[in-house]
């Protein structure tokens, strides 16, 4: 329907949508697409459009490997791939669990990475110091700290992700012997790159520490982002990372963008994300830019807004 055969050479002749600072299109036949969820794939109303959802199916019929790659939870993530209806890959916690979606099967887990323990106490130390929320995440399962029991961010947190959390608690020796996969501070919008230099300043170079969405600091393994994620899967699958796209908005997808072959910000992305990733779609997360891209550089069909 589509005619990926020779795709390469009708792309190299398309004009471009995208602005005026990409050098070139992808160098051949895309396989396997990358797609960040909130900011990105999902629109404003954390929903995957009708068009987004049909280009996504669309590029899995042509033989396209689907990742969705997010810091959220695995089970977060799950619903979103239930939807589509269609096998893939899930990264979970920024690039910490690495996992496999057949449909009407649960995620088998390839790679999962932990925080040291001795971090995590430093971290607990921190928000202890700062008030602050902090999300721990262990094996799929969400707990909130608060020091002095303040909870409102966490019912912040549920409404914009859909995250249940098993429990809530002001006292951090609860997780002593936990395996914590990762943490996420959350902070109000204008303090938020305060506190990420602060918690840098203090942790140095013991963990990898993240801005995602607006209110979160997260950290996780020293070393572990999205791009780590998929460049294990794309190894384990023999496929190279010039045969990639990736699609993301926030600078927690600035390492996976810069590993793929071809990758995009969308035009809602952070000014982070803009500023160190300089090739840009002009359409945003609610209008439908992830199908644009597919249809564009996948597909190679026009795309039909309406």
């Amino acid at each position: 329907m589509f005619g990926r055969k020779s795709s390469y050479y009708y792309l190299l002749s398309m004009p471009s949508p995208l602005d005026s600072t990409i050098p070139h299109p992808p160098s051949g036949p895309i396989q396997s697409l990358a797609l960040d969820l909130d900011g990105t794939l999902l629109n404003s109303s954390h929903q995957i459009s009708p068009k987004n959802a049909e280009a996504v199916r669309l590029a899995h019929q042509a033989g396209v490997h689907i990742i969705l790659s997010s810091g959220r939870m695995t089970p977060t993530i799950l619903p979103y791939f239930e939807f589509l209806g269609i096998p893939g890959t899930l990264i979970s916690y920024n690039g910490a669990r690495l996992s496999t979606f057949t449909p009407g099967k649960p995620p088998q887990v390839l790679v999962s990475h932990q925080l040291p323990s001795s971090v995590c106490t430093d971290i607990f130390e921190l928000c202890r110091q700062w008030n602050l929320l902090l999300n721990i995440y262990t094996d799929d399962s969400l707990w909130a700290y608060q020091p002095q029991g303040d909870f409102s961010l966490a019912r912040f947190y549920t409404e914009q992700t859909g995250a249940v959390y098993q429990g809530k608690t002001q006292d951090p020796l609860l997780f002593s012997s936990s395996e914590v996969i990762k943490m996420l501070a959350i902070c109000p919008i204008e303090e938020r790159d305060f506190y990420f230099n602060n918690f840098s300043n203090h942790l140095g170079v013991s963990c990898q520490i993240i801005k995602s969405q607006p209110q979160y600091v997260e950290f996780t393994l020293l070393g572990v982002t999205k791009a780590l994620a998929l460049e294990t899967y794309f190894k384990n699958a023999q496929i190279s990372a010039d045969q990639c796209m990736a699609m993301g908005d926030a600078e927690n997808d600035l390492e996976m963008l810069q590993w793929a072959g071809w990758g995009i910000a969308v035009a809602n992305a952070s000014q982070g994300l803009k500023e160190k990733f300089n090739r840009h779609s002009p359409y945003n997360h609610d209008q439908d830019a992830v199908a644009r891209a597919i249809y564009q550089y996948i597909l190679m069909s026009p795309f039909n807004p309406d």
